[in-house]
């Protein structure tokens, strides 16, 4: 029953997830532009309606949406030129608006914090609707998962990154979605119970950053950089909660002894797998990083690429280098990770093999095992594979192209 209900999950996920959404019958348009831009307007009609139900004036918020949207476009622009690329980082998009929307307010003489609540609201419907976007053509991914979606060759053609193509992936951009409607759900009532201006700020800030912290460890894309294991926005996260609960106890903002703990729990929470990563090795703690497992889908893909020929063998075993084969091609990754592949054939069977070890030497069996699985999913490879360890710290991946799935240690 589950295994049936998660691939009709799969499925669902799979069929949805299309990089260009087509209109009348006629004409094709990008998904993510599609679902950017319908993300706005609901985001904008949603403020608007709220403006009403809380009697604050239109043209006020009509200058404060035109003024958000030349931010984003102008912050756009400025991260294009300066790193040549382009990238909309939800998280840089939204501080630089509620800066933007801050000095206008105080500029022109409005009460801040009203205003600002229904900025953040307008972010949070923006992050609901723009999320499924990301979902649709692939960006803002998570890691390689058991369930979720599995994007094409089409979504590699519109930008997505091609060493995934075909690898299921944890449904993250959905994930993020559903938390943040959950948020603004409840913040909803909080507009329509005993109000104070700057209590929506609070609390989405908060919970957002809460809710960011942790589905970043689901995340799989590999542009955001780490800093002592945690990646940007966890740290940004980190970062603007205690700048919230600082502003609330110094009573710029309305305080709330829930938003204390909750930044405590994150605090601690850092402190605790920080504590657990030291006692793990380098490669343990950083194998699965997605910069990491970039690298080692090029390196998989190099090595798989020039493994062409075949060398004989007559038994299920380590298979003996001759004096006349070939010279093996080898691939590293920043952590030392050595790869090699090539292909055998014995009996019965074609074989894929995989030797991989790290250049220091010291790999466990248990680092060992992950790193098999791993190099399996990015490789797509159909078959029931077998781990066995080698001399001098190497181990060898056998995957046969005619069995059934699931992985041995011997």
């Amino acid at each position: 029953m589950k295994k049936t209900f998660v691939e009709k999950l799969n499925r669902a996920c799979d069929s949805f997830a299309r990089a260009q959404i087509c209109v009348l019958h006629w004409r094709h348009f990008s998904a993510y532009n599609v679902w950017f831009f319908s993300a706005f307007a609901v985001a904008t009609a949603s403020t608007f309606m709220m403006v009403s139900v809380l009697g604050l004036s239109l043209l006020t918020m009509s200058a404060i949406i035109l003024a958000i949207a030349l931010t984003m476009i102008l912050l756009a622009m400025a991260i294009k030129i300066f790193t040549g690329e382009e990238r909309h980082v939800q998280y840089h998009h939204t501080l630089a608006i509620v800066v933007v929307t801050t000095t206008i307010l105080w500029l022109a003489n409005q009460p801040i914090l009203p205003y600002l609540d229904l900025t953040v609201f307008g972010i949070g419907i923006f992050v609901i609707v723009g999320r499924v976007g990301c979902f649709k053509v692939g960006c803002c991914h998570g890691r390689p998962s058991s369930w979720g979606v599995s994007y094409r060759q089409e979504h590699a053609d519109d930008g997505f990154v091609p060493y995934y193509v075909g690898v299921r992936l944890f449904p993250v951009q959905l994930i993020e979605s559903l938390s943040v409607l959950v948020i603004v759900a409840v913040g909803v009532l909080v507009f329509f119970s005993n109000y104070t201006p700057g209590n929506f700020l609070t609390l989405y800030v908060v919970a957002y950053g809460f809710e960011r912290f942790w589905i970043e460890f689901l995340r799989g894309d590999p542009e955001r950089p780490f800093v002592l294991g945690y990646s940007e926005p966890q740290w940004t996260s980190l970062c603007v909660m205690c700048v919230t609960v600082g502003a609330e106890y110094a009573g710029v903002l309305p305080r709330s002894a829930g938003h204390l703990v909750i930044t405590a729990s994150v605090v601690s929470a850092m402190i605790l797998i920080a504590w657990k990563r030291s006692f793990q090795s380098v490669i343990s703690r950083r194998l699965f990083y997605p910069v990491h497992i970039q690298e080692l889908a090029e390196a998989i893909e190099v090595v798989t690429g020039r493994a062409t020929e075949f060398a004989e063998v007559t038994q299920w075993s380590i298979y003996p280098r001759r004096r006349d084969e070939k010279q093996i091609s080898i691939a590293s990754t920043s952590l030392g990770i050595q790869l090699s592949a090539s292909r055998i054939r014995n009996k019965t069977d074609e074989i894929l093999h995989y030797a991989f070890s790290h250049r220091d030497g010291g790999m466990t069996g248990e680092t060992a095992r992950l790193l098999a699985q791993l190099i399996l999913t990015l490789s797509r490879v159909k078959g029931a594979p077998e781990i066995r360890s080698g001399r001098q710290g190497v181990f060898h991946l056998f995957v046969p192209s005619q069995r059934e799935s699931g992985l041995r240690h011997s």
